[in-house]
Order: structure tokens, then C-alpha cells, then sequence
């Protein structure tokens, strides 16, 4: 959604100067729609936000903050904001920059694009769950390898470059992380400045359980391109798996501080909570995982997770009904039905509790010796 909108965004451009009849602007600017303006340097500028810096300021703002931007010479353009029609139709007074005019018609639809493009924030944060086994992440994809090749061609780099990172982003989608690792290190000496090459490199790492190593490239990344959320995250998750829960939640507030839907942020810091014991404020980051109701988040590990909390805290009904709504968004969540097997022992739904052990174990989930052994005690009804 963000790349099919910034594209309109790009087609939509009107050329400021003319022939010299309009003059020049020395200055990038980006105007809200509040209407405060900043004028600066724009530094990053990428299908989700702008990141300007005013008087040696960073400040990042979302498409959906931005009503226009005006970029400096050479290029002397404005780039309009329209989320909300198919083509960007507009007269730009040249004397009034905060002036535009958008198809008003379809205004209606902007809450919902609005949604599509906090659901598209999660195409560029890894990974979403606890469980090694059960982790969902995302690689970068076809379109930004198009662009870090742009990149490599814009600042005069090999083409070879590009071609390694690429090389290394299918290694990475086929779990070959010693390869993708290797083709990330000749991507690198071609071209040290580019920072997608380093996250890739991160995630092979992490995939490694190498943290340290990623933490690394986080690092770099973020003294590049200090908003970004994927490296935030990464770095985060990384820390934890360290037992490095402070730097955990200190990076998750950072890149919740940037990107309020990012959803990993919120899990990952719920995660860090509950290992510091902090189970109330673990509840309240899976509790926003669940109602920011994004596609692609980890829905069925927030409700585990969250069960698990209220098991604790002896609430079983409040946890038979987050396992009930994890199971609903995956069938085949296989600790779901394991620990609601327990939670049904626990209330002597016996018989309940035989249904989930056995559909677990049909997922290969392997219960404690011990557990079973005290529910043989209770054999199902025939």
C-alpha cells in the first residue's frame, strides 16, 4: 500500500521551476496537515515517512502527517500527499505552498488506506514470534532490492554489489544463513554504506542465534539512518534473546516513540516485561498487539501469551478465552491446545483436556512426562 501511494506521489510531482519564473527553494520543507511547517534538510525519504533535520534536529513524520513537502534544488519539486484517490489532481499556487487542492470526492476512504498503511508497517519488521520453531519473518522483498540497486547505480557503486545482496536475500529465504552471510560480506566491501545490505546481514545472524553480531549491525544501521524501525526491532529482539531486557524495552519504546503501530514493538517489549516479572505491563503490550488489529501480527502468540498471564494469575476462564480466540486465528497453534489441556485438568475437564492432548501431540507437541502420568489418573470417557 505505502510503495502503490508513494508512487502517486512521485507521478504527481509539478515542477516549481520554469524558465525562472518561479523562484527557487533553498530550503526542504515539509508541511503537516496541521499546517506547522519545517524547513531543513530532508535526509530519508521512504514509502512510509520523511525524515528531516532542522537546525541538527532529526524529525521523522508518516504519510499520514504530511500533507506536502517541498525538496531543494536541483530537483525544485513538491511532492503531494493524496492517499485517497487513484491520481493526484492539483493546482499548486506558487507564491502559497500550503496550498493544495485534493479530490475532495473520496475523502471518505482515507480511515481506511490509513489502516492498509499501519498494516503495511509490518512488512518491514522481521520477525513476530517467541518460538524459534514457529517464527514468522519477513526477508526484504523483490522491490527493495530494486531499490538498494538504485542506490548502488545512484552513488556510482558496481552493479555486482546488488547482485550479491540479492544473492544473499534468497540464501536468507531459503535458511541458508552461512551463504547469505558471505554474500552480504562481498555486498558490503563493494558497497560499506548502505545500510540495507547490514540489516540482511543482521537477520542471518539473529537466524544464527549469533546476537551479539547482530546487535552489530543494528548499530550501524541506526547511526545511518537513526528512525529506522526494522533495526530497532531486530535489535531489540536480539537484546532479549541476550537476557538484555532493559536494552530490550529501551529500544521498543524508541521505535514506538517513531512508529506507534509497530506491532513487534509492542510484543517484543510485552516479552521483556514477563521476564522481568512485570506481567501487568507484559498484559497491556500483548493487549496492543491485539486491538491495533494490523495484518501480519502475531494475534495468536499475543492471546497465548496473554493466557498464560491470566493462568498465573489463576484467571482461567479469561485464559480459556484468549486460547480459544488463538486457536481461531491458527488452527494448528499447537501450545494453544497444550496449555488449555492443562488449564481443563486443572477445572477436571478431563475429557476436554484428553481432546487437546491428543490434537497437540497430533502436531508433535511432547506434554511433561509428568503431566500425562497424573492425567492417566483420569482416563477419557469412552
Amino acid at each position: 500500500m505505502k510503495r502503490r501511494v508513494f508512487n502517486k506521489v512521485k507521478a504527481g510531482i509539478v515542477i516549481l521551476c520554469v524558465f525562472g519564473c518561479i523562484p527557487f527553494v533553498f530550503a526542504d520543507v515539509v508541511i503537516l496537515n496541521s499546517g506547522q511547517r519545517e524547513e531543513g534538510t530532508i535526509i530519508e525519504m521512504t514509502p512510509e515517512y520523511i525524515t528531516i533535520k532542522v537546525n541538527k534536529v532529526l524529525l521523522t513524520y508518516f504519510n499520514s502527517e504530511i500533507l506536502s513537502f517541498v525538496k531543494e534544488p536541483p530537483s525544485n519539486t513538491i511532492g503531494l500527499k493524496n492517499e485517497s484517490s487513484e491520481t493526484v489532481e492539483t493546482e499548486v499556487q506558487a507564491q502559497d505552498l500550503e496550498t493544495v487542492s485534493v479530490d475532495k470526492d473520496k475523502e471518505d476512504k482515507e480511515d481506511k488506506e490509513d489502516k492498509e498503511d499501519k498494516e503495511e508497517d509490518l512488512n518491514n519488521t522481521w520477525v513476530s514470534t517467541i518460538e524459534e520453531s514457529q517464527m514468522v519473518r519477513t526477508v526484504p522483498e523483490s522491490q527493495e532490492g530494486k531499490t538498494v540497486k538504485n542506490d548502488l547505480k545512484n552513488q556510482g557503486m558496481q552493479s555486482a554489489a546488488a547482485g550479491f545482496y540479492e544473492a544473499g536475500v534468497e540464501a536468507l529465504n531459503n535458511n541458508n544463513f552461512d551463504q547469505a552471510i558471505a554474500y552480504f560480506n562481498d555486498a558490503i566491501k563493494l558497497a560499506p554504506e548502505i545500510a540495507k545490505i547490514y540489516e540482511g546481514r543482521a537477520q542471518a545472524y539473529f537466524e544464527k542465534k549469533e546476537y551479539a553480531l547482530a546487535i552489530e549491525d543494528c548499530s550501524y544501521v541506526l547511526t545511518i539512518k537513526p528512525a529506522h524501525v526494522p533495526a530497532l526491532v531486530l535489535r531489540a529482539w536480539s537484546f532479549r534473546k541476550m537476557g538484555e531486557y532493559d536494552q530490550t524495552i529501551s529500544d521498543c519504546n524508541k521505535a514506538l516513540e517513531i512508529n506507534r503501530y509497530a506491532v513487534n514493538a509492542y510484543f517484543n517489549r510485552g516479552a521483556a516485561y514477563y521476564q522481568k516479572g512485570d506481567f501487568d505491563l507484559a498484559m497491556d503490550d500483548y493487549t496492543n498487539v491485539i486491538a491495533l488489529e494490523v495484518k501480519k501480527s502475531p494475534l495468536d502468540w499475543a492471546y497465548y501469551e496473554r493466557a498464560i498471564i491470566y493462568f498465573k494469575k489463576e484467571d482461567h476462564e479469561r485464559a480459556l478465552a484468549d486460547l480459544n480466540q488463538a486457536l481461531t486465528v491458527n488452527p494448528e497453534h499447537v501450545v494453544s491446545y497444550a496449555l488449555r489441556a492443562k488449564i481443563y485438568t486443572t477445572q477436571r475437564e478431563y475429557d476436554l483436556a484428553w481432546a487437546d492432548v491428543r490434537h497437540a501431540e497430533s502436531l508433535g507437541y511432547a506434554f511433561d512426562p509428568a503431566f500425562l502420568e497424573s492425567l492417566q489418573q483420569h482416563p477419557p470417557a469412552q
